[in-house]
Order: C-alpha cells, then structure tokens, then sequence
C-alpha cells in the first residue's frame, strides 16, 4: 500500500469521532449564541409602600400585577423602586411580641370568626366553665383553613397558675362573656 492510501484508511477510522466532536461543538456554539429571552420585568412601586400593606391594583408598575394582588410586603419599598420576589408573602409579618407570660390556645375558623377574636382585642380565658385570670389581650392569631392558633397574654403568674398543662383544655370568649353561660 502506498503511503497515501494508509493515511485515508487512518482518516476513515477517525472521521466518525471527529464528525460527533464537531457535530457538539456546532450545536452548543448555536445554543450559546441565540438570543436570550428577557426576564419579566421587575415590578416598581407607584407610591411609598409600607411593612406588610396589602398589595392592590395600582400600587406597582408592571403586567404581573394580578399575580401579586392580595400579597403582602415583607418590607418598605420606596417609590419607583423596584419590588423584588423575595419581598412579597402571602401573609403579613408578625411584628415581634413583647416578652410576656402567654399560652396558645386553638379554636375552629368559624368559632374565631363567630366571636370576631382579632389581635389586640379584650379577651377571657376558660377553663372549662371557670375563668382563668381576668380579662386579657389577644396578642397574635394565626389561622389555616380550619384551624386558629391564638396567642393570649395570660395574667401575673402565681404558683399556683403556671402550670402549662393547665392550658390544655383552654378556651376564649370575648372579654364582656360569661364562662358560665357558653359552651
């Protein structure tokens, strides 16, 4: 064989590996250089926005307001600032809690809802039909679909009241109700 023919039997044996080699460095040459698509666009506030304001048409500038509608801010944004993902929740941030002596005590949706227990208002906590303390401050409430978890400011602890599974049949009326007289 002449020493030509051996070299094109050589490139015959190569020329599948370096088909494949030069097929990938062409696709991924084209994948790099297309055109990338543009992130949406960041919403901006249109006014001052506070810690946890409810986000309603016309407070930001952008096409994705519906998604953001009913959300809540984790922070302050100035005007015309941007709003970033990391700033919005579904719920509100609680504010911090002094520190005080409270229990939790859970109670249906509708039972809260019947009552009107909100944060801050004037509450009694029962024991069975027996009240414990006097009247006292709802401090947080924290609901699910069915379920509330409301924290209660309980009165100066004594011995003979700190006990925490004392708590564990608790629960709350509204402050001006009798213990007596409710389920």
């Amino acid at each position: 064989m002449t020493r030509a023919a051996l070299w094109i039997a050589g490139l015959a044996r190569w020329a599948p590996a370096l088909s494949y080699v030069i097929a990938i460095a062409i696709v991924g040459l084209l994948m790099h250089a297309r055109p990338k698509e543009a992130p949406p666009p960041v919403p901006q506030a249109t006014k001052k926005l506070e810690k946890n304001h409810k986000i309603e048409i016309g407070d930001l500038q952008t096409d994705a307001t519906a998604a953001l509608t009913g959300k809540f801010l984790t922070r302050e944004i100035a005007a015309a600032k941007p709003v970033p993902a990391d700033a919005v929740a579904d719920k509100p941030v609680q504010p911090p809690i002094a520190n005080t002596v409270a229990t939790l005590v859970s109670m249906s949706v509708v039972e809260r809802k019947a009552q009107n227990i909100t944060k801050g208002q004037d509450v009694q906590v029962c024991l069975k039909k027996a009240p414990f303390g006097g009247p006292t401050k709802v401090l947080a409430v924290d609901c699910d679909e069915q379920v509330c978890a409301v924290m209660v400011k309980l009165p100066k602890p004594t011995p003979a009241n700190i006990d925490p599974d004392a708590m564990a049949d608790a629960r709350l009326i509204d402050a001006a109700s009798n213990c007596a007289n409710t389920p």
